[in-house]
């Protein structure tokens, strides 16, 4: 008779500090994660299992010490197979039973509860076999050969900063923008301050708004259409340069938390409703995707194609196609214009200086005179930050020769993506101007409804 104790999985929890046990070092590999906490509060283990060709069933010993931990419940942390799971007894027995093989990663999730006057430190979590105690397979056998790896709480200091979420701005980068809120303790000091990468900002000038009854001040840091899967690093110090934990979904991070764009937009294809705002959120992240293709960026961190880029044609950037005149006998030559979205979204017009000096003509940008750049004889004049919805927004660039007008362009960001379509075969290229159009699109009909 295969002696699975009837399929039952039985944990039991015991109150002893851990020590070592060794296991053959093949087969599946059990685990309990390791997470920070604080005096007081509660804390969730959850305990895994890799190279699983199957389990069915599992019995240990869980060691912790009780001067710092006390077990509150546990919870099967999948949906596969059939679960009836019992509450702890008071005896610290747990059972579970599945009527079939459990061949998944997350096995069981153990919350703790901190002692209010735990000391600062790591306390360890174990896993504790012996006897019949053990792991069994689909088919009712004792696994003799797997490993297993200690988990813990490390109890740190409470945290004085939540990180409340997240929000975009489609300025010309992309703005990434992260709500942070403030213990008493920490606002009381009128010297503290927020990095965001290498970013300082001081709370006392951050912007703040109320919201769920807590007061969020935000700190935001710009990401280029290739960057989306760069991380924001935000840390919290005092003014004496002491840094504090920050909390983040229920979480405690002692050197700062993190977040991208594709974080962003992930959670946002998750749960946001609103179908104008999921269209947008999808061309961003396709935006985001053709970028870091054509720029060989983190290739290996793709987005999932989100819309269809192939269905845009040059008729469809046809209307954006720009118009320019200029005339023959000028000493200025028009050379051309670029679009650039690797660091920013920028505009740009060429020029060649065949006579005279800059000095001699007068530039005109909307109607405002500029000073273009020089290098050289060649010249170039900008618009740089051109936000989502103003991709398809026509700007004029003007050059007189005293009263005599001797260059005038009509041009936007998608007469560049019109002139691509055009002239050139770069696939990449293609659907990167495609995938601009239609951000723009999207981002017309969210931000002007």
């Amino acid at each position: 008779m295969k002696r699975i104790l009837c399929a039952w999985m039985s944990l039991v929890l015991i109150f002893a500090l851990c020590l070592p046990v060794a296991q053959a070092a093949d087969g599946p590999a059990l685990s309990l994660s390791e997470e920070n906490s604080a005096a007081g509060r509660e804390v969730e283990l959850v305990l895994s299992v890799q190279d699983n060709a199957g389990l069915k069933g599992i019995s240990a010993e869980v060691a912790y010490d009780p001067a710092v931990l006390t077990l509150l419940s546990a919870a099967p942390k999948t949906e596969l197979g059939t679960w009836d799971v019992e509450t702890i007894a008071q005896d610290g027995v747990l059972f579970w039973y599945s009527t079939e093989s459990f061949t998944g990663e997350k096995l069981v999730g153990l919350r703790f509860r901190v002692a209010d006057d735990a000391p600062l430190g790591r306390s360890e979590v174990c896993l504790r076999f012996g006897d019949w105690r053990g792991l069994y397979d689909g088919d009712g056998d004792k696994i003799e050969s797997f490993t297993q790896t200690a988990g813990a709480v490390v109890v740190v200091e409470a945290p004085e900063v939540l990180d409340y979420g997240s929000s975009l701005s489609a300025a010309g980068n992309i703005g990434l923008n992260t709500y942070l809120a403030f213990s008493d303790s920490f606002l009381q000091d009128s010297e503290a301050y927020i990095t965001v990468d290498s970013n300082v900002f001081p709370v006392s000038e951050a912007l703040s708004k109320v919201q769920d009854g807590l007061t969020l001040y935000r700190f935001s840091v710009d990401r280029a259409a290739p960057d989306m899967n760069q991380g924001a690093i935000v840390r919290a110090f005092h003014g004496d340069g002491s840094q504090v934990n920050i909390e983040k979904g229920g979480r405690i991070y002692t050197d700062g938390v993190t977040a991208t764009v594709r974080d962003y937009l992930e959670l946002a294809l998750q749960y946001m409703s609103d179908p104008k705002l999921l269209d947008l959120v999808k061309a961003m992240s396709d935006y985001g995707r053709y970028a870091q293709i054509h720029f060989q960026r983190d290739l290996d961190k793709l987005a999932p194609v989100r819309g269809n880029v192939d269905q845009v044609t040059a008729e469809d950037l046809r209307p954006y196609a720009a118009t320019v005149s200029q005339e023959s006998d000028a000493g200025i030559q028009f050379y051309g214009s670029s679009l650039t979205v690797e660091t920013n979204t920028i505009m740009r017009h060429y020029f060649k200086l065949n006579s005279g000096s800059m000095a001699d003509y007068v530039f005109l940008l909307d109607e405002e005179e500029v000073t273009p750049r020089q290098n050289g004889e060649y010249l170039d004049i900008a618009l740089s930050g051109i936000a989502a919805a103003q991709l398809d927004t026509s700007h004029t660039i003007r050059i007189l020769d005293g009263d005599r007008e001797i260059f005038h362009t009509d041009y936007c960001a998608l007469s560049y993506c019109w002139d691509t379509l055009n002239y050139t075969s770069d696939e990449d290229l293609l659907n990167l101007v495609k995938a601009i159009y239609l951000y723009n699109q999207a981002a017309n009909v969210y931000f002007r409804q």
